[in-house]
């Protein structure tokens, strides 16, 4: 089978596993009552999820840059903010969430003749940090939460994966990117930075849905549904973090309908900051010097 036709074979099956994991949505929640509460959202405090998230997203690229100065590639704040943003929007409908990155490594090749190896590394430890620190809030939402109770048995394991985190992150660097070991502190301040205004976006957010109980659980739910949503299943994560909340939210004494909601009104804000990576003019014609 051709490259081109088996990309466009997998593409093809991303696309029916999204529409599957959709529809068994549709099926399992009132739709009707799933609009009636995503049409009365408090804007005021939607705006203010979405400015907190475009600030996360700044953070990140600036993380990023910091991991491309120490391969060598030299390309200024301006052009790596507009290069994300270019991610962005190719994340939508590439799977997994990470399509995007290999468009930024594509451009960057053209651009900067950057060897992809190097690039590669890059973007694959710039990911894996931001993980890291969504693994480290996870666990403390869990311990802060009422997840915990239900975890009572497994409760030293919890305590243990928090304590272990940062340490075998940081053998990571050791073993696997030495080339990059010398941002580890920095990068982990500002993974941590990026995760942490992100929950304020969410805390925004399920205020704009009127939730005043069950926060952390709310949003250990919603992190917890991002891990999986970066599996490369269905296209952009869509319908994959609304599976994920089908499956838990009854465990965790949740509401249906404003659990769906609060992650449907991520994508969509997702979406809408994302669109601007399409502008004409937003990939700028930068020359290596």
């Amino acid at each position: 089978m051709k490259p081109k036709t088996k990309n466009a074979v997998k593409l093809l099956v991303k696309l029916l596993l999204t529409i599957i994991a959709l529809w068994i949505v549709a099926r399992n929640i009132a739709l009707q009552q799933l609009g009636e509460l995503l049409l009365s959202v408090n804007y005021l405090w939607l705006i203010t999820a979405l400015l907190f998230f475009i600030l996360s997203k700044v953070i990140s690229a600036i993380r990023l840059l910091e991991f491309f100065k120490l391969a060598r590639l030299e390309i200024s704040l301006k052009y790596n903010l507009r290069l994300y943003w270019v991610g962005m929007f190719h994340n939508l409908y590439l799977p997994g969430g990470i399509g995007g990155d290999g468009y930024k490594i594509y451009l960057l090749k053209k651009y900067f003749d950057a060897p992809y190896k190097k690039l590669i590394g890059a973007t694959l430890i710039d990911r894996i940090s931001g993980m890291v620190a969504l693994c480290f809030l996870l666990l403390l939402l869990i311990l802060g939460s009422t997840i915990i109770e239900r975890l009572a048995p497994f409760s030293w394991l919890v305590w243990l994966l928090l304590l272990l985190v940062y340490p075998l992150s940081y053998l990571k660097f050791i073993w696997f990117f030495k080339s990059f070991r010398s941002a580890f502190i920095r990068t982990s301040w500002l993974s941590m930075g990026v995760q942490s205004i992100q929950l304020l976006s969410t805390f925004f957010l399920l205020k704009s849905l009127h939730v005043e109980d069950m926060i952390f659980e709310y949003q250990a739910l919603f992190l917890f549904s991002s891990i999986i949503a970066v599996l490369p299943f269905t296209i952009g994560g869509v319908g994959a973090r609304e599976i994920v909340v089908l499956l838990f939210y009854n465990q965790l004494n949740l509401e249906e309908h404003t659990a769906i909601a609060f992650s449907l009104l991520f994508f969509i804000m997702t979406a809408f900051v994302s669109i601007f990576g399409a502008i004409p003019g937003t990939e700028p014609e930068v020359k290596s010097n």
